[in-house]
This record gives C-alpha cells, sequence and structure tokens, in this order.
C-alpha cells in the first residue's frame, strides 16, 4: 500500500475513535431513538461504560 493511502486511514481511524470517545452522548441520544431496544440492551449489559459511553 502506498504510504500516503495508510497515513490517511490511520488519521480517518483515530478521529472517528477520539469523536466517539469525546461525545459519546451524541451517539447514545441518536440510537436511544433508532434502535431503542438495542440501547437497552448495551446499558444493561457490562460493556455499558467502559469505553466513556454512558
Amino acid at each position: 500500500m502506498d504510504a500516503v493511502l495508510i497515513q490517511t486511514l490511520i488519521s480517518t481511524v483515530l478521529v472517528i475513535v477520539v469523536a466517539v470517545i469525546a461525545y459519546p452522548d451524541n451517539c447514545s441520544n441518536c440510537h436511544s431513538s433508532v434502535t431503542p431496544n438495542v440501547v437497552t440492551d448495551w446499558r444493561l449489559s457490562k460493556h455499558y461504560g467502559t469505553v466513556g459511553a454512558r
């Protein structure tokens, strides 16, 4: 792979990860209206709160 492509992919992934960690409420708020049962299951799971999302 081209080095520029690899750097672009890594940068993109890092931006997405930072956005999800920094703004978890945006994700859960949207998912609560779109897929409420999935959010409920997630909140009841042991994964809830482990990645900064609450």
